[in-house]
């Protein structure tokens, strides 16, 4: 049985968004400065919603923030064990 599933593409950080994150708690990130290393995303500065009071603070593990993302297209897989065909 052939099984379509979406895929989905991440998308760019934006300053004055607010992002989640991928911590064990449910905290979200407000980004506020995006700094660029050959066209990669280097560092992420902003405020944490937990505490607002610490202003602007670096993000050291950027893998943590989750981007926004939109569907890509779609992939067939196989209903059983899910490889793609």
């Amino acid at each position: 049985m052939i099984k379509k599933i979406k895929t989905y593409k991440d998308l760019p950080f934006e300053v004055g968004k607010t992002y989640q994150t991928k911590m064990s708690v449910d905290w979200t990130f407000l980004v506020k400065e995006i700094e660029y290393k050959k066209d990669v995303v280097s560092k992420l500065k902003g405020i944490w919603s937990n505490s607002p009071d610490l202003g602007i603070c670096e993000v050291y593990r950027i893998e943590r923030i989750i981007p926004d993302k939109v569907v890509d297209g779609e992939m067939e897989v196989c209903g059983n064990c899910g490889n793609p065909l």
